[in-house]
């Protein structure tokens, strides 16, 4: 291949040029499906622990309204 410097440079650059489109579609997918999964992780992971504690406090409040009852209930049949 007799090619002059000019064009050896051109054709170098826009290889580096092409590969560095490549690389940048495949960062756009791979951070699209990061933000996917971080999607998932929050609604399927993270909102059901709350939900857990919410259940906890009232558990925590059915037990301590129970007591009072029979603590009440004590009294009354006193």
């Amino acid at each position: 291949m007799n090619l002059k410097l000019k064009q050896k440079l051109v054709v170098s650059y826009l290889a580096i040029v092409v590969l560095l489109l490549i690389m940048a579609g495949y960062s756009t997918y791979s951070l699209a499906d990061i933000n996917k999964n971080a999607d998932s992780m929050y609604y399927d992971r993270l909102i059901p622990v709350s939900h857990i504690g919410q259940i906890s406090k009232y558990a925590e409040n059915t037990r301590v309204n129970m007591v009072s009852a029979v603590a009440f209930q004590d009294k009354k049949i006193r």
